[in-house]
Formats: C-alpha cells, structure tokens, sequence
C-alpha cells in the first residue's frame, strides 16, 4: 500500500486515535533506531585478545558487486529523515514528502538501477563464479593472522568470548577503475545478547586502475585480480575496524583530499591519519574510510606494513 492510498485510508477512517497511536509508534522507533547505530558506532570496543574472540559471517549473506549508481543515494541531497515523536507530525512529512517525490523518486531509481546493472554487465560470468565463503576461505589463507581466528559460517560453535560478524558488500565504480568494500562489523559477546556491544563500518577504496581499459585487467587470468582485490578489501577493513583507530570527538571536521583515479575528491570528516599512499578518516556518518591518497599528499615512506597494505590493495 502506497502512502497515498494509506492516507486516503487513515482520512475515511474514524479511528484516527488508534493510528495516529501507530504512526507515533513507528516515528519514535525511527528514530531511536538512528540514535541507537549512532551509540553503538561511538561505543568503545571490548578487549579483544588473541584467544578470545573469533570473527565470522552471518549464514546466509551471500556475496554482492553492484555498479556504484546503486549505492550513490543514501546520504545525498534529497535523501529524507523523517522526525520522530509527535504522530501527526511524522503523518505530515511522510505524506508531504510522498506527494512530492514518490513518482519522481521512483523514476530515478529504475534508472539508477539499469546503469548500475550496465556497470556490473561485463563481469557477471565471472561474479557467478564467487562466493563469500570461498572468498573469505581465500583471506584467511592469505593473510594467516586473521585465518587463525575465523569461525566457518554454521560449521563450528563459538568457542571465545567474542564473536566479530562481519558483512562485506561491494560496489564496482562507474568507469570500473575501483572496487570499494562496504563493510558492517558488529562485536557480540558469547553470552546470547540480542545486541552487540558495539559496532563499526569501514569503507575501504582499492587503489584505482591506471590502464585504460580497466575491464581487461579485472578479467585478466581468470579474474585473478578482481578476486584477490576483494579478499584484501575485507582483510584491510577487518584489520582497520578492530584497530579501531582513536578520534578525539574535539577534532575539527576538514575536506581531506582522496582520488578514484580519475578525479579528485573530498571527503568531509576527521583526519586520522596518511601513510601507505592513503588516507584514512572518520566521515560525517562515524564510518572508518581508507581512500586512495593524491599524489601529492603527505604521507609516510614505505614500509613493510605498506608493501602489506600495497599488495592487498593493487
């Protein structure tokens, strides 16, 4: 049912108490729910040792590359958040904003999702060919450090303190040139709480392609590159959530200056830090990015973590 027909609905309707109650409900719980992801984005991590804790993916997540036009809304202009609290209120807006924006919005988003298909395209013989377990099967031969702590989705029981969910998504930029790893890591501890005790999101841009044809390098040897690309993805992202790197809630928010490779950008949030050929930051939303830096930004010399960090990332 459509927001116009459920208001010609509550408007014949002579029970307006009773779903007025109901809009109240859903507005207070939307609201708690950003508070809520926002408390546990800030919420200190536990104390992770090297035997107490092991991280896993959920069963049943499966792996997703999607064209970057698919994941380029949230948080744009436009992009509404409804008010909480009062029902007539959120009534109000929700039925201004559908009135206004539904077809129109609607629109766009058929549109976005066919260039965004258009993106993914020429990979999808190779993508039918992946899977997150065999993928994260990969990282942890890869990289032994976190291999030693993963839990197989469904084949083992928690056997530390704290379990690590982790939910990578991908998405394939629009000239192809980057894959960036969307990553959702929440910390459970072992008791059965039906909620974590904190949660962090990562976002980790690969080094941008510089061939021309950025396709052939993806496909070249079977997609070795594009496979490798997503393993180290989640394996730096892995690594950055749980460093978890400090930000003095003091610190001013600045521009810092990234590049996909074409272009450079700006991303607003607080600087943490620049070495490795990259920036890493805190956004306007409380999630941990690494971006590739421009290459005339400061940053450290080289090193053994770099050459780590480097062959991970392209």
């Amino acid at each position: 049912m459509t927001w116009v027909r459920l208001f010609s609905t509550y408007a014949r309707n002579k029970r307006t108490g009773i779903f007025v109650l109901a809009l109240s409900v859903l507005g207070l719980h939307v609201n708690a729910s950003a508070e809520g992801d926002k408390e546990l984005l800030q919420a200190p991590l536990p104390s992770l040792s090297e035997s107490n804790w092991q991280w896993s993916v959920p069963v049943g997540f499966e792996f997703q590359l999607s064209g970057a036009e698919a994941n380029d809304s949230q948080g744009k202009p436009g992009t509404m958040l409804y008010p909480g609290g009062n029902g007539l209120i959120f009534l109000a807006s929700v039925m201004t904003h559908a009135l206004i924006n539904s077809t129109a919005n609607q629109v766009k988003e058929q549109s976005a999702t066919r260039r965004a298909n258009k993106i993914v395209a020429p990979y999808r013989e190779l993508l039918s060919q992946l899977d997150l377990n065999s993928l994260m099967g990969d990282l942890t031969t890869a990289w032994p450090p976190l291999g030693e702590t993963f839990l197989p989705s469904g084949n083992a029981k928690l056997k530390n303190d704290w379990l690590v969910e982790v939910r990578p998504a991908f998405v394939l930029a629009a000239d192809a040139r980057t894959i960036s790893a969307h990553i959702w890591i929440a910390f459970w501890p072992s008791s059965g709480s039906d909620r974590p005790k904190a949660l962090r999101q990562v976002q980790v841009m690969s080094t941008p392609i510089k061939a021309e044809v950025p396709e052939s390098v993806w496909k070249q040897d079977e997609g070795k590159r594009l496979r490798a690309t997503l393993v180290g993805l989640v394996a730096e992202g892995l690594e950055i959530g749980l460093a978890d790197a400090f930000v003095d809630p003091a610190l001013p928010q600045r521009s810092v200056p990234f590049t996909d490779g074409r272009e450079d950008s700006i991303e607003r949030g607080q600087f943490i830090k620049s070495d490795c050929g990259r920036v890493l930051l805190r956004n306007l939303r409380g999630w941990l990015m690494s971006l590739p830096a421009r290459s005339n930004s400061n940053s450290q010399p080289m090193d053994e973590h770099c050459a780590t960090t480097t062959q991970r990332l392209g």
